[in-house]
């Protein structure tokens, strides 16, 4: 039930490490997921050969999608969707290069290697869970700090990556070390003493560097930018949902890729209809928590959904 893929060096910065090629792999702490890994040590099934993709999908373990079937996943059933429907100009093979942690600010770090590789695409699709970020955070997308090579292991560390038992040892450690982190006390800011609107000033200054090169990177190499945003929800006592991003940030932030050319697709609204007609969350599984942690297959469809939409569209009006 623990036998994700394996990291190894990515050579080539599109993301800060890859897997090992055709490999198998089962995971099912979180849901329930198998597949193999492609020839460049990615989860991709539905072509053989997807080296020269038309859409690139690039974001976190969400994206990754280790915790549903292969098949399941969004950039999977989006391949489908393109393959099998009567649109004849809208034949794209769909790549994805999901890993684990990399998120909004570990893309756009790694950004530059990724247009570069892909230059023959005609989308990246940008994932993004949460769009805040507070400035120290943005000066280091801006300086491209989290683009941060795996560098290569010794041979031990080779040899124990291949016995489960003791990766899995190794999670439980990390995790318990991390929960004793988060539970001592820290000094925290008085957020009402904050002038919030100064805040969003900075907010947007910084984030328009950061997508406006984005948007350069693109042009220079033939590609369209389109950003993905999705985020979790909940229900409080009075059945009002309420949204995990906070409101203010998010527009903020579709207030700078507007500014920048840039498309969203936001699946906040379905992911909510969703669950209001259907009674049924975009996260969570029947081993975990309903609407916690990682996209389920409602949450994967939807975004499928969304993103062929929206691609659909843009090629309309072309």
């Amino acid at each position: 039930y623990f036998n994700p893929p394996i990291a190894v060096e990515q050579p080539d910065g599109s993301t800060n490490y890859k897997f090992i090629p055709n490999s198998n792999w089962s995971y099912m702490l979180e849901g329930f997921g198998n597949g193999k890994t492609d020839d460049m040590g990615y989860n991709n099934t539905y072509y053989e050969d997807c080296s020269n993709p038309d859409v690139v999908f690039a974001g976190s373990s969400h994206l990754e999608a280790t915790h549903v079937s292969h098949d399941a996943n969004c950039v999977y059933l989006l391949n489908e969707m393109f393959d099998k429907d009567d649109i004849t100009n809208n034949n794209f093979k769909c790549l994805n290069i999901g890993i684990s942690g990399h998120f909004f600010e570990t893309t756009a770090s790694n950004y530059q290697y990724i247009a570069t590789k892909f230059n023959g695409a005609k989308y990246v699709v940008i994932e993004l869970f949460n769009a805040e970020y507070s400035p120290e955070v943005l000066d280091k997308i801006i300086r491209d700090e989290f683009h941060e090579p795996m560098e290569e292991k010794g041979f031990l560390h080779k040899i124990m990556q291949k016995i489960p038992f003791v990766r899995l040892m190794y999670k439980k450690i990390n995790e318990t070390i991390a929960d004793q982190d988060s539970s001592v006390a820290t000094d925290t800011e008085n957020k009402d003493s904050v002038d919030k609107q100064a805040e969003i000033n900075v907010y947007t200054e910084k984030m328009n560097v950061i997508l406006s090169e984005i948007a350069e990177i693109s042009a220079e190499n033939g590609i369209v930018p389109i950003i993905f945003m999705h985020e979790r929800f909940w229900v409080n006592t009075e059945f009002e949902i309420i949204m995990e991003t906070d409101e203010t940030y998010k527009n903020a932030f579709k207030q700078c890729c507007e500014n920048n050319d840039i498309k969203v697709v936001d699946v906040s609204s379905e992911m909510v209809n969703e669950y209001k007609e259907n009674s049924a969350y975009s996260y969570g599984f029947s081993n975990s928590a309903p609407g916690e942690g990682h996209l389920n297959t409602t949450g994967h469809r939807i975004v499928a959904e969304a993103v062929y939409k929206c691609i659909n569209e843009m090629e309309a009006t072309k």
